[in-house]
């Protein structure tokens, strides 16, 4: 026993179970960028691909920086705004505020730079 009246954990306890180190600390935390869901098979899609519904993949965000090769597509996404998919949900200005597309004024008024 320890000092404080605990039994002493094997290694094998520590691992394992619901309060193990696998499920405990390392399966269950919260990230960014990631969703849960149930796996199925779909007959019309090839085995490489994997099928999103709409209603997710207008939530999902992507962070991506503006180069020169893909500032066009950028200004492309920015102009659909949010309602549309693929569209760009926010943006960050020059001062690092972020710009909500949802509440912009004008999307198209958003300028689109390099950096």
């Amino acid at each position: 026993q320890q000092r404080g009246g605990r039994p002493i954990k094997s290694l094998r306890q520590r691992l394992v179970g619901k309060a193990g180190r696998v499920r405990g600390n390392l399966m269950g935390k919260r990230v960014d960028f990631s969703a849960r869901t149930v796996i199925g098979g779909d007959p019309n899609l090839s085995i490489e691909q994997v099928g999103v519904p709409l209603s997710i993949a207008m939530n999902l965000t992507i962070p991506e920086r503006v180069t020169r090769y893909n500032i066009s597509l950028m200004r492309e996404l920015v102009r659909r705004g949010p309602t549309e998919h693929p569209g760009a949900k926010t943006i960050i200005r020059d001062d690092n505020k972020m710009v909500n597309l949802k509440f912009a004024q004008r999307a198209n008024d958003q300028h689109v730079r390099i950096g």
